[in-house]
């Protein structure tokens, strides 16, 4: 009676199974025939079952019948299962597949950032160390005693800004040590004659 129960629920869940939208085509046929294997398998053991109190010959015979109907039943669910790992196989290879691709996207989105970052770094340092180097030549030359040299003033940011105050500084320098020049001139001449 427990093998028939075991049966019952075997058949009731290989029809849920059958109603599920997930099978494929392929699947659907296999569990069809494993529908049909179980429920001709069902009719030689209930046989045995209901003979075995009786006449041992004819539960024998029920019994041989039971068995063949066993293993087509097994053969069946043999190919069930040969067929989900072939799926499970495809679908793990699809996904493993698709992992790669996004990998390689990833990898290539992120170096093309890198290089980017990188790129825009450089532009950066240059827009910025440009000016200021071209100011430090021009300071040098100042401080060697040069006071025609000025500053180009190429921006309007605080750089450029820092170069016009520059320039102003070394106009009023300029301006200075000339005025101080003619003063020493004026009184050298006053003093001879």
């Amino acid at each position: 009676k427990e093998q028939v129960s075991v049966v019952n629920k075997t058949i009731q869940d290989v029809k849920t199974q059958l109603e599920s939208k997930r099978l494929g085509q392929d699947e659907k046929k296999i569990y069809q025939a494993v529908l049909e294997q179980l429920e001709e398998y069902k009719k030689p053991v209930e046989g045995v079952i209901d003979i075995a109190g009786g006449d041992l010959s004819t539960a024998t015979m029920f019994m041989g019948t039971a068995d063949d109907k066993f293993q087509i039943l097994n053969k069946n669910l043999g190919d069930l299962i040969a067929l989900e790992s072939k799926l499970s196989e495809s679908q793990y290879n699809f996904a493993m597949g698709s992992f790669q691709k996004v990998l390689l996207i990833s990898l290539a989105v992120l170096a093309i950032a890198v290089a980017c970052s990188l790129l825009i770094s450089l532009c950066m340092t240059r827009l910025i160390t440009t000016p200021i180097n071209k100011t430090i030549e021009v300071i040098e030359d100042i401080s060697k005693g040069d006071l025609t040299k000025r500053v180009d003033v190429l921006s309007r940011d605080e750089i450029g800004e820092m170069g016009s105050h520059f320039n102003a500084f070394v106009d009023k320098l300029h301006q200075a040590i000339v005025h101080v020049a003619k003063s020493s001139t004026d009184v050298s001449s006053a003093a001879i004659t």
